[in-house]
């Protein structure tokens, strides 16, 4: 796939967050249940996050959960779409702070098919609001004044227009608080940006190694991935990752250093030792 099609992927993607968001707020109340902290949607966000996921793993994980095909109900809805800060609010919240870094990590072609998914879900329950929320207008009883009927249908016009009215005021009022959030969001990369310059370059004993430890023997030279560095044995190839700061192009980088208690840790159930050289003293690995 070209750079110049997966960018305008992208650009749909980052739309589809945007829609997503409006939607989420504009819910309606009479036919979408208010979530809970129990609920579905709360419960997979809580999930703790192991430090060796990439955002790809945890979008997928949590996304498919919620709305994969098998999560429609008998009418063919998605059963666990709530509304307010225990649910779709908060997936919004999670899909609008992936950062653009992470977001050129992940498949633009899939992410689409998932969100687009969620999005045309919300727009069938906030535009079917008339049809879903009001009942059906009642017969005329026999006996009935034609003026009595009229007021009637009246009053439930009346009714719907106010609920298109106060979606339409939503929508506003999110408009605002997400121009704002923008504005906010802005002014903590400038921030960011200015802290950055100002910080200063870390001492050059920082970036240089010095005389391995005998934990450190014990293992190969960490590998860089992402997000992690991956420690291997060099004698059992067991193996064990550690958090990696982005900007750190090697371990010796890191500062502080990471606790590495494990790598001494394994070192005492090592199969090395334990089956292999049990005649070899440790002090006499290099």
């Amino acid at each position: 796939m070209s750079d110049s099609s997966t960018e305008n992927q992208r650009t749909l993607v980052r739309a589809l967050i945007r829609e997503i968001a409006v939607l989420s707020k504009a819910l309606p109340h009479t036919t979408v249940r208010l979530g809970h902290e129990h609920d579905k949607i709360p419960v997979v966000f809580s999930r703790w996050i192991l430090e060796w996921e990439t955002p790809w793993h945890t979008f997928v994980e949590r996304i498919d959960a919620l709305f994969a095909e098998d999560c429609r109900d008998d009418k063919g809805r998605l059963h666990h779409i709530r509304r307010g800060p225990h649910g779709m609010e908060l997936v919004a919240d999670y899909l609008e702070m992936l950062v653009p870094a992470e977001l050129e990590t992940m498949p633009a072609d899939l992410m689409l098919s998932k969100l687009t998914r969620i999005r045309d879900e919300l727009e069938f329950l906030v535009n079917n609001l008339p049809q879903l929320g009001d009942s059906p207008p009642k017969p005329v009883e026999v006996g009935r004044s034609r003026q009595e009927a009229d007021i009637r249908l009246a009053k439930e016009k009346a009714s719907r227009d106010i609920s298109r009215k106060e979606y339409e005021k939503k929508q506003m009022e999110w408009r605002a608080v997400h121009q704002r959030k923008i504005h906010a969001e802005e002014v903590r990369t400038a921030i960011y940006k200015l802290r950055a310059q100002a910080k200063p370059a870390a001492p050059a004993r920082l970036a240089r190694e010095g005389p391995e430890t005998e934990a450190q023997s014990h293992w190969h030279k960490p590998i860089g991935r992402a997000g992690y560095w991956l420690f291997e044995c060099r004698y059992c190839g067991s193996t064990y990752p550690s958090v990696r700061d982005p900007e750190c192009n090697s371990f010796a980088e890191e500062h502080p250093q990471p606790c590495l208690r494990k790598l001494s840790d394994h070192m005492e159930t090592c199969d090395f030792f334990r089956f292999g050289a049990v005649t070899i003293s440790r002090s006499s690995i290099v």
